[in-house]
Formats: C-alpha cells, sequence, structure tokens
C-alpha cells in the first residue's frame, strides 16, 4: 500500500552507488546538542553515571561521525574503549590506532567511492573495523556472520559492494562471495600502518554512512540510506538522555549486522563508555547472568525474545547484577507479561525502556516502563517520541487523526535516512524531502495515542486480512492470546487454501509448565473478539521461526491443514445462515460453508449434544442426535430442522422469550425468517424477551398474505397471543419495517399504545422512495406467474420459498402507501446501496419524535456479526431510555 505524504513534498533522491544524498538545508545550525536545541526526550532523567572523564566534547551534528571518535579519542585516550572476551581492556587509542590501521589498507580496495562490507566476528574486531570504514567516508554495510553466504552475497550485490572486510572467525564465509577480502586481524598489529586522525575523510553531514539492509516484500533485501547526520544524531540523543555515558559499562548482546545492534555499539563507543561483546546466538543465554555480574554490566540491549530467554534462565527469585541500571528492550513489542517479568528481576533503582525504531527512522519513540504497564498483557506502551523527532498519525488520505484513533504513523525530522538505496520506486512510497531538509518517514504501521498522550503501535498495516468481509489486523488478535494464560508467544496470520475463503490461524508458543488447551482459547477469545476474529485453527510450536535478524518470520509458518474437505459454499438461507453461526461456536471453527460435514469439521458426541441444546435454547426446535447423523451437512441439516418445527404458531417464532423487560417484537424481511434476529437478541441481553413473526407459508407451504396490511392484521393476532394489551415495541427489517409501520398504525387505531417503532434499513412507506424495481429476464407475464406461485411451489434456487416470498415482499411495498405516524420512532440505515438512500422520504411520515442512525455495513449483512453490534446499541439506547436505565 501506499501511503499518502502529509501535504506536497518532493521525494529525496536515492541516488545510485556515489553515494550523494541532498544536503541539509542552507543555515543549518551548527551544532545543536540532542535534548537541548531539540525537544525534551520522554526518558530524560533517568539516573546517570557521575564518573570522571565525562567532560566529552559536545555532539556536532553537522560533523562526520569520524570527528566524534576522534573528539572521544582525544577526550581521554587511555580510557577503555571496550573490554575483550578475556576480560582485557582495550583503550580509545589502541582502539583508534586499529581503526586507523583499517582505514589506511582500505583505501588500496577496489571500488572507488563504492559501499565497504563488514563481515565480522561478533567482538572488538567489528568496532575496528567499523571505525575504520567510517573513516574512509566510504558507506559502510554489515553482514551478518551468521547468516547464509547467499543472503551475504544478495546484500553485496544490492549495495554494489566490492570488497569485504572480514576476520579469522568469518573468512570462510567472506571467500565464499569471490570479492576481495581484507584481513582485520592482520591490521591489529603494532606495526601495522595506520591513517592519521587529520588525513581521514570528512564527508558532509548528509553523504551516506550506512546502507542498512532489511528483508524487502519481494524477497530481495533492501538497503536504506542512513547519512552521517541520521547515525550521529541517533547516538547523541541516546547518551543525552542518559542511557549510555562515561564509566557506563555496556553489554552488547544484539548483532552489529543489525541496525539496531549497530546504534547500540557506536553509541557505547561515541559516548565514551565501555563496551562488552556477548553472542547469545553462538553461547546460547545460559550463564549471562553471571557474565554480567563479572563484567558489572551497568546497561544492556536486547530483543524481548531474549530477554525472555533471560528470564527463563534464572532461578525463581533470582535478580540481575546490582551494578545493571538500565534495560533497554526493542526490535519487536515488548508484551505487559514479559514487562513485569523483567521488572521482578532487575536489581534496586534499574530501569527498563522499551526503545521503537526501524532502520528507516533510526530510534522514534521510548517508554520507560511503569508497573502499571506491566499488570496487563497488552504490548507495553511506545511511549513518546524522542529528541528531535515528531511522530504524526494519518488517515489514507493524509488528515490527522482525532486523538485516540487509528492512523497510519508518519515519523518527521531533519535527521532521518533518507532514501532506499538505488529503489527510486520504494523510495517515492516511504520518503519525501521538504525544502527546508525535514524527512517524512511513512512506516507502514498503525497506532494511536493514549489518554496520557503515549503511543501505542497496532502492528503493520500491510498484514491486514479480509476475513468473511471483515478487516482484521493481526496484531489485535495476537494481543487478545497474549491475554490468554499460558501462551509465551503468538502470531496470527491469514492463510488461503484452496476453494475456501481467507481463515484466521494463530501459531502459539504455549507455556510448558500450564499449557493453554486450543479449546479453551476459543472460548476466552469468543468473550472478547467477534466472531470473525476468532482464529480457526491453532498450531502449537515449541519455538516460532526467525530470520536473521531475530524477528518472527511469518513466510516460514507452515500452512495449518483444514478440518473439512468440502469447498466453500457460503450459506443461502437464513436458517443456513443461524445454523452456521451455531456449529462456529460449537466447533470453534472459522465460517462454515453449506456443504461442510460436521463430523469432517471435529464434531463427535459431546459437540453435538451441545450444538442440540443450543438450538433448542436459541430456536425452540427439538430434534434428535439421527437427524444430524443422517444429514451432517450444513444445507441438508438447515432442511431437516426446519421441517421439524414446532407449528403451533408457525408465524411466530420465540427468539429468546425469556427476562422481565417489555418482550420487543420483531418482523422479518420479505423472504427472510424470523430467527434472523438471533444475534440482536443476543446482543440485547437475556433479560430483553425477543419474539419474531415472518410471512405465512414461508417455511411450512401455503398461501401467503398479499397485502401490507393482511401481513399486519395476521403478526398482530400472534403477538397479542405473548402480550394482549400494550404498550407495545415493535421493530421490522427491510420489508418487516413497513408492516411494522402498518403494525403500529392497527394498533393505534384500536386504542392500543405504541412506545417505539424501529425501522431497521427500511424504506419510507411509499412506493417513490423504493429501489428502481429488478429487471426480471423472464419478461412482466413470467414474473406475476411466478409471484401467483408463492408459498404454492419452491422456485427451483435451491433456497426453498424464499427467493418467491423476497419477490413478492417488492411488489406489495409498490402497493402500499402508509399514513403519518406521530409515536416515537427511531431509523436505523446501513450503506447506501446501488445509489439509494433508505433514509430518504421518513421525515415526510413521521410527525412525531424522531432520529436516525446510520451503521455501517450492507443490507444483508446488518443483522449478522460483527454489524449488528452497533445497530444493536442503537436498539438498546431506545430501550433504556423507555426503561429508565
Amino acid at each position: 500500500m501506499t501511503l499518502p505524504a502529509p501535504g506536497p513534498r518532493t521525494p529525496p533522491d536515492p541516488r545510485t552507488a556515489s553515494g550523494a544524498v541532498p544536503a541539509a538545508r542552507a543555515g543549518a545550525p551548527a551544532q545543536a546538542r540532542a535534548g537541548r536545541d531539540l525537544p525534551d526526550s520522554p526518558t530524560r532523567g533517568l539516573p546517570g553515571r557521575d564518573l570522571p572523564g565525562r567532560d566529552l566534547p559536545g555532539w556536532d551534528l553537522e560533523a562526520p561521525v569520524a570527528a566524534r571518535w576522534a573528539g572521544v579519542v582525544a577526550a581521554d585516550p587511555s580510557a577503555a574503549a571496550l573490554v575483550r572476551a578475556d576480560g582485557r581492556a582495550l583503550d580509545r587509542a589502541a582502539l583508534d590506532r586499529w581503526a586507523g590501521a583499517v582505514a589506511a589498507a582500505a583505501r588500496g580496495l577496489p571500488g572507488g567511492d563504492a559501499p565497504l562490507a563488514v563481515l565480522a566476528s561478533h567482538d572488538e574486531r567489528a568496532a575496528a573495523a567499523v571505525l575504520g570504514v567510517l573513516a574512509t567516508g566510504r558507506p559502510l554495510v554489515v553482514l551478518d556472520a551468521a547468516a547464509p553466504p547467499g543472503r551475504s552475497a544478495a546484500v553485496l550485490d544490492a549495495a554494489g559492494a566490492r570488497a569485504v572486510l572480514a576476520d579469522e572467525g568469518t573468512r570462510a564465509h567472506a571467500d565464499a562471495l569471490g570479492l576481495p577480502v581484507l584481513d582485520v586481524d592482520a591490521l591489529a598489529a603494532p606495526d601495522a600502518p595506520s591513517l592519521p586522525a587529520a588525513e581521514r575523510a570528512a564527508p558532509p553531514a548528509g553523504a551516506p554512512a550506512l546502507l542498512a539492509f532489511t528483508s524487502g516484500s519481494t524477497g530481495a533485501p533492501k538497503g536504506v540510506v542512513q547519512t552521517q547526520r541520521a547515525v550521529l544524531q541517533d547516538c547523541a540523543l541516546r547518551a543525552d538522555a542518559g542511557w549510555s555515558s562515561p564509566g557506563d559499562q555496556v553489554a552488547l548482546l544484539l548483532p552489529v549486522a543489525f541496525a539496531g545492534g549497530f546504534a547500540v555499539m557506536l553509541t557505547t563507543l561515541l559516548s565514551g563508555a565501555t563496551a562488552h561483546f556477548h553472542d547469545p546466538r553462538a553461547v546460547g543465554v545460559g550463564g549471562l547472568a553471571a557474565w554480567l555480574r563479572t563484567r558489572a554490566a551497568t546497561a544492556l540491549v536486547a530483543t524481548p525474545s531474549l530477554l525472555r530467554a533471560v528470564d527463563e534462565d534464572l532461578p525463581a527469585g533470582e535478580v540481575l547484577p546490582a551494578p545493571l541500571r538500565l534495560v533497554m528492550s526493542t526490535g519487536e513489542a515488548l508484551p505487559g507479561r514479559l514487562a513485569g517479568a523483567v521488572l521482578d528481576r532487575l536489581p534496586r533503582g534499574a530501569r527498563l525502556l522499551n526503545l521503537v525504531g526501524s532502520s528507516e527512522t533510526c530510534l522514534y519513540a521510548a517508554h520507560a516502563v511503569r508497573p502499571e504497564d506491566a499488570r496487563g498483557t497488552a504490548p507495553v506502551p511506545a511511549g513518546r517520541p524522542v529528541a528531535g523527532r515528531e511522530v504524526r498519525l494519518l488517515d489514507e488520505d493524509g488528515v490527522p487523526v482525532a486523538p485516540g484513533a487509528t492512523g497510519w504513523v508518519h515519523v518527521v525530522s531533519r535527521w532521518l535516512p533518507v532514501a532506499y538505496w538505488r529503489d527510486p520506486a520504494l523510495t517515492a512510497e516511504r520518503f519525501a524531502l521538504d525544502e527546508d531538509g525535514t524527512v517524512t518517514v511513512r512506516t507502514g504501521d498503525l497506532a494511536r495515542t493514549l489518554p496520557d498522550g503515549a503511543l501505542e503501535l497496532l502492528g503493520r498495516g500491510d498484514l491486514a486480512v479480509k476475513v468473511r468481509g471483515y478487516r482484521v489486523e493481526p496484531a489485535e488478535v495476537e494481543r487478545a492470546l497474549l491475554a490468554c494464560p499460558g501462551v509465551v508467544e503468538a502470531v496470527v496470520v491469514g492463510q488461503q487454501d484452496e476453494g475456501r475463503p481467507v481463515r484466521l490461524v494463530a501459531h502459539l508458543v504455549l507455556d510448558r509448565s500450564a499449557p493453554a488447551r486450543t479449546t479453551a482459547l476459543r472460548a476466552q477469545l469468543r468473550r472478547t473478539l467477534p466472531g470473525h476474529m476468532v482464529p480457526e485453527a491453532f498450531a502449537v510450536l515449541d519455538a516460532l521461526p526467525r530470520n536473521e535478524r531475530g524477528k518472527v518470520d511469518r513466510a516460514a509458518l507452515a500452512p495449518v491443514p483444514t478440518g473439512s474437505s468440502a469447498a466453500y459454499a457460503a450459506p443461502r438461507t437464513d436458517w443456513e445462515r443461524v445454523l452456521a453461526a451455531l456449529w462456529s461456536e460449537v466447533l470453534q471453527v472459522g465460517p462454515v460453508g453449506r456443504d461442510d460435514d460436521f463430523f469432517e469439521l471435529g464434531g463427535d458426541s459431546l459437540a453435538t449434544q451441545e450444538l442440540l441444546e443450543r438450538l433448542q435454547a436459541s430456536t425452540g426446535v427439538e430434534v434428535t442426535t439421527d437427524v444430524l447423523v443422517a444429514a451432517p451437512t450444513l444445507a441438508a441439516f438447515a432442511r431437516q430442522v426446519t421441517s421439524t418445527r414446532d407449528e403451533r404458531h408457525p408465524t411466530l417464532v420465540p427468539v429468546q422469550p425469556s427476562g422481565t423487560r417489555t418482550p420487543l417484537f420483531c418482523v422479518a424481511g420479505a423472504g427472510g425468517v424470523a430467527l434472523g434476529f438471533v444475534f440482536l437478541a443476543r446482543r440485547l441481553g437475556p433479560d430483553q424477551p425477543v419474539w419474531a413473526v415472518q410471512a405465512k407459508g414461508l417455511e411450512e407451504g401455503g398461501l401467503p398474505d398479499w397485502s401490507v396490511r393482511a401481513h399486519a392484521r395476521r403478526h398482530l393476532a400472534a403477538l397479542r397471543t405473548v402480550q394482549p394489551h400494550g404498550p407495545y415495541r415493535l421493530a421490522g427489517f427491510s420489508f418487516g419495517s413497513t408492516v411494522a409501520y402498518e403494525m403500529a398504525q392497527q394498533l393505534a387505531d384500536r386504542g392500543e399504545e405504541v412506545e417505539l417503532l424501529v425501522a431497521l434499513d427500511g424504506y419510507a412507506p411509499a412506493p417513490e422512495h423504493l429501489a428502481p424495481a429488478p429487471p426480471s429476464p423472464h419478461g412482466r407475464v413470467r414474473t406475476r406467474a411466478k409471484l401467483w406461485l408463492t408459498g404454492l411451489r419452491e422456485d427451483g434456487s435451491g433456497r426453498g420459498h424464499f427467493h418467491r416470498f423476497w419477490l413478492q415482499g417488492d411488489h406489495l411495498l409498490r402497493r402500499y402507501r402508509g399514513r403519518p405516524w406521530g409515536g416515537r420512532t427511531l431509523v436505523v440505515v446501513g450503506d447506501p446501496e446501488d445509489g439509494v438512500d433508505r433514509a430518504g422520504g421518513w421525515d415526510r411520515f413521521l410527525t412525531g419524535p424522531w432520529r436516525l442512525v446510520r451503521v455501517p455495513g450492507e443490507h444483508l449483512s446488518l443483522l449478522h456479526e460483527p454489524n449488528v453490534a452497533p445497530l444493536a446499541a442503537a436498539v438498546a439506547e431506545e430501550l433504556d431510555a423507555l426503561d429508565g436505565r
């Protein structure tokens, strides 16, 4: 999806391998210390480290990254820049000399100004190689040593890199790429020629510093151009907020090939802190707490999955070592339950931060996690924009959304990355550049603001799927699953099986000590989510598949087989739709087709008994188990159910007969059965009795009524067997709204009180307000012949008498004109169809108090979930007002 720009903008030039990128606006300040000349950071005031050596130079955001490093070295050359695996420190001067040697040797590599790739082990060699390439002024590409060579080759090809810097641990991988290799280990020797600081490159602030490659939607990696300015400001705001400063011992757990890992390493070095490399992918998380204690680590950055592994590795009740003052989570949403577990593991006075960003935006929001954030299971808020960032939430048209509404995330700043490398089309889709140098990045994420002003991310907008015609954001279902006891991780996808509609499938990792049952999960989800958002299938995994960056790899999730072998055919009649909903509830599956087999979908003896009990409770129809065995498909079972209904009151159905409130009597539409109001009745609550009437002859056969007034007379006779006298409350759907209108008139003529009349998506009671008559393929004579057979013979369409009754209802509406009505009335209309708005004309007939409510949804979907919800809310509001609630 192409996201809208917030206003007229010119997309930046992604350029080619030359690396030229639009420069900053003229007259920009030469120096801007993050958090002083920029907006305050949301985490300002975190406990700092007032230790010697903190008098570093200010952050000159228009200078090259290499110049910042030179200033750090000059401030205290003997301070430890990092500590090796064996515990020996490497001071700033030694690391700088090594980086200078890398820069000097890199001058002899082919490619001119083309990017240079670093394929280094997760240790001090990565730091030397990265600083060395930055000193050359050429764009840097960091390859992941844990990725297969094929992935590295694809990144090199996309970047246009002509050489690779590697070490002893990565040499075999590098040699397989077929490019010249520079040995970083050899350049660590004290006698290796080193490029003096004065001779190192000084690229402009707008020049590319890093090409951060991520997975592309097409399968090919895409490189984000992070300029010198963007990289330096990202480090500056982290350091200025107190996340990393001289004297801090920072645990580097994330691979440097990841944009987040690169930012942590560089921030540590450029802020004067000391780096400690540890690679959980190589050595695991076992013993990590002991390693942190040995290193006296004061800060660490990790993904939620890594934090979960650390929590599970620690013995019960044990906390992380006391020097630790700051733990930062990044890369994925931080679940509240996990945040609570991490808070419990922190030593006294330590803080937990949730950091939000991407390769395209760098860091743009942060949140200091509070105990109240960890009480629920929803993800921890993204927080507020960090220094130098503005976050705008816009709708599809580029208009800011209202507070609390969902919008597309746009990050705005003059310190953002500016383009995708060598991809002008994708650049124009995601990046926009103002004349003053301000960049807007359209992230593709959805979010909303919470009441306290914090940002809540709602997942990727491009992951949305359509289920039964309704848009579903998988992230919302995932949050609901994480709220279920026993669920550790959850990923929800839309799966398209051949011959069937899209269905939701949940892939879960469960708590091994107390795993949840999928039947219990479905039951809990149905208490908080509409039916179309409850996954049809669940797959329980030992672990979710992850890509080389540690993020969930949705493409690697195996399809989950469907439970039925039948191709999907949508239910045709109201009875089939109602029974399909009952099957879905009992079997806890997704959309049920008319050819689906109850037992193939997972039905057993217990499920059969539950279905029959629910059928009797909701419809009054009682059938035995042998009926379902003989007619196991939905269509066949519907035919059996309709043929065995109690015919003592063939037009009156007790949809929900119990309750203490005044009954609501509903009139079905033309060709619709009374049972179609079952979802409305459920929404109105168990204390609201609901009875419904349908046309004579619709199901039992026989001559129907041939006028709206005759329909009304018959229905009044039926409803007065339940409630002999008023006050009455009437509702009708479609054609039924006109019949209910006439019923109200006839009751008033008899001196009875009608408290409320509800017209549900029906036309005003006069022919001129109807939609144009549908053309008949058979001509007027044959159409009239079909009408005269209504109730006597099925039409051969497979829908019983229903289609003929629909045609007859349309015929009767065109011959009816109602009188003005002065009683209390609610008119509810759905989306206009075929250019016809059913709200038109009601003001000509309603002379008393009335109101119009518009609800979303097409006509035939309004009485079914989820569209029935706003319709039921409008009806409930009227009923509550009458009852003084």
